[in-house]
């Protein structure tokens, strides 16, 4: 499982040009050479609001996060699969809403497209690629772990 996890293909950063340049080419069967952020803007904008919502923002991210993850492979956790939507799409919002409220403007969007860092594409780490917490945070949070299980009532029989 560990060596499925390590040897999947390329992750591209979340909301990086080609990343969007992949969805472009694959999800909307248009050439790759004519990318235009305000038509893919307009085509994955499904309910025409004028913004991205979080669940149009998932289906961009949808092609990425099945790298990492098949949800036809019953090795593949659902709830990893899940957490992996979360951390790409909270990784867009942060970048990209500045105004915080949960959606991405025509404007936010091409403000995102044209930033320098997001041309290229230093890729994105799952979750198994990368230490989340640090060995002295781990043993901070057993520590206090520890603490509360032994302030804590029994209740045995």
């Amino acid at each position: 499982m560990i060596t499925k996890l390590k040897d999947h293909p390329k992750v591209h950063h979340p909301g990086s040009k080609p990343q969007l340049e992949q969805v472009w080419e694959d999800q909307d069967h248009m050439p790759r050479e004519e990318f235009n952020p305000k038509t893919f803007f307009a085509m994955h904008d499904i309910n025409g609001d004028g913004h991205l919502d979080v669940k149009e923002v998932e289906a961009i991210l949808l092609p990425e996060v099945r790298k990492l993850y098949n949800p036809n492979n019953e090795e593949d956790d659902p709830v990893k699969m899940e957490e992996e939507f979360h951390r790409m799409r909270e990784h867009i919002f942060n970048e990209t809403d500045k105004n915080k409220d949960s959606l991405i403007s025509l404007e936010e969007f091409l403000k995102m497209t044209q930033q320098q860092k997001l041309q290229q594409d230093e890729g994105w780490k799952g979750l198994h690629e990368q230490q989340v917490y640090s060995d002295a945070e781990f043993q901070e949070y057993m520590r206090q772990r520890q603490m509360l299980y032994q302030q804590a009532p029994y209740y045995g029989d």
